[in-house]
C-alpha cells in the first residue's frame, strides 16, 4: 500500500511539473516574438533617417575631394597606397550622392573632412 502511494504521489508530481513546463514554453515564445517585432520596429525607424539637402551634400563632397587631393600629395606613398585613398573617398561620395547616410552622418562626415 506505501509503495502505491508514492508512486501516485510521485506520478502527480511528475504530471504537475510537466503540465508547468508545458505552460512556460508559449510565453518564451511570445517573448521571442514581442523581440522579433521590436526590432523590425527598429529597423523601420532606421530607415526614416532625416536625409541631407543637395547644399549639404555638395558641401561634404567638395570637403571630401579636398581631403583627398591633399592625402594624395603626401610624398613617398606607394601606388597601392594611393589606390586605397582613392578608393576610400569614391566610396564616401557615392554613399553621399546616393543618400545611404542620414544627416547627422553627412554632416560628421564634413566636420571631420574639413579639419
Amino acid at each position: 500500500m506505501k509503495i502505491k502511494k508514492y508512486l501516485i504521489s510521485a506520478m502527480a508530481i511528475f504530471l504537475m511539473g510537466s503540465m508547468v513546463a508545458c505552460q512556460s514554453k508559449p510565453a518564451e515564445n511570445k517573448k521571442a516574438e514581442e523581440k522579433k517585432e521590436d526590432k523590425k520596429e527598429e529597423k523601420k525607424e532606421e530607415k526614416q533617417v532625416e536625409k541631407a539637402s543637395e547644399e549639404e551634400k555638395a558641401a561634404t563632397i567638395k570637403a571630401l575631394e579636398e581631403q583627398k587631393k591633399i592625402e594624395l600629395e603626401i610624398p613617398n606613398l606607394k601606388d597601392s597606397d594611393k589606390q586605397s585613398i582613392e578608393n576610400k573617398y569614391a566610396n564616401l561620395i557615392s554613399s553621399v550622392k546616393e543618400d545611404k547616410m542620414g544627416k547627422e552622418d553627412v554632416l560628421k562626415l564634413k566636420d571631420a573632412a574639413e579639419n
